[in-house]
């Protein structure tokens, strides 16, 4: 790790609990939101229900011209991670979830782009199978995307 020339951006969880980022909080209800990039405005989405802290997901926006750190991805877009801060709920669903030990997984494999350049939505489900509930990228302005979530 001290052999990295390249600066590496931490997953969402770890600059929370650090106090790097500005959650927004937000229910899974019928709603939009606008987030622009997690390098330059610290903002972070955290998207829960009656779930509260024992699951709940976060969505960053990364953006490859944002900044430093993120210059050097593939490309720019939203993330959602799928975070379980109680260890029995993880570890009961860890082997057929990919719940990392710690308790979080990115659960979009690639960045989600804005529907009128092609994106899609994605379903977001809790570790008991309930769901009904998605995440669409409206559109993008610059840096900053448009996020309805929907069910």
């Amino acid at each position: 790790m001290d052999n990295n020339w390249l600066g590496t951006h931490l997953d969402p969880i770890h600059k929370l609990k650090l106090g790097w980022t500005t959650p927004i909080l937000r229910s899974l209800a019928d709603q939009e939101l606008y987030l622009g990039p997690v390098e330059t405005t610290g903002n972070i989405a955290i998207v829960a229900d009656n779930h509260g802290s024992k699951e709940y997901f976060v969505i960053e926006n990364r953006s490859v011209s944002a900044g430093v750190f993120d210059a050097y991805l593939p490309s720019g877009g939203v993330l959602v991670w799928r975070v379980v801060e109680d260890t029995n709920l993880a570890s009961k669903y860890s082997a057929t979830k990919r719940i990392g030990r710690w308790g979080w997984q990115l659960l979009t494999p690639a960045p989600l782009q804005p529907l009128n350049l092609g994106g899609t939505s994605f379903d977001l489900s809790w570790l008991e199978g309930a769901t009904g509930f998605r995440i669409s990228v409206m559109s993008q302005s610059g840096d900053t995307v448009r996020i309805k979530i929907s069910s």
